[in-house]
């Protein structure tokens, strides 16, 4: 059984801690993570993909055009490129994540609007249409709830 005092032991600060017991508590139940080793381990992988459960939204801002090159040397292989999408998130997501993780073209949006989000970072049309199928939600119609506890 998790509680706030064992968030807050696995370095998540007390406000977080208290905010997201329930939803944790209630997908620990649902999928079987039972045992100590599970919930920490699944407790640790989103602590690691949200920076301690403070960055439940993928902001890609990147300054730097040449760090933009080697997250993403497929994406944005060209200087003049990556000079465009420095200080571009929207143009960013929407470059990087095209036509991938069910997303479309860069024109589509999507990859801005279906961008990683929530504890684990849910990323990619797919995804949003598999979560909000599997736990009823209309995270595909509205992609800013799955940022919400």
């Amino acid at each position: 059984m998790m509680t706030v005092a064992n968030l807050i032991d696995a370095g998540i600060a007390p406000t977080q801690a208290r905010q997201f017991l329930a939803p944790l508590s209630a997908a620990c139940a649902r999928f079987s993570i039972n045992t100590a080793a599970r919930i920490a381990g699944f407790v640790a992988q989103c602590r690691v993909e949200s920076a301690g459960f403070t960055a439940l939204e993928e902001s890609l801002f990147y300054r730097d055009p040449v760090r933009i090159m080697r997250i993403w040397p497929s994406r944005v292989t060209t200087l003049q490129q990556a000079q465009s999408l420095a200080r571009n998130p929207q143009g960013l997501a929407n470059v990087v994540y095209a036509n991938r993780l069910g997303n479309g073209d860069t024109a589509s949006g999507d990859g801005w609007r279906f961008r990683g989000r929530g504890l684990k970072q849910l990323t990619g049309k797919s995804n949003y249409i598999d979560a909000a199928t599997e736990l009823n939600r209309p995270y595909v119609t509205n992609p800013d709830l799955v940022a919400l506890p």
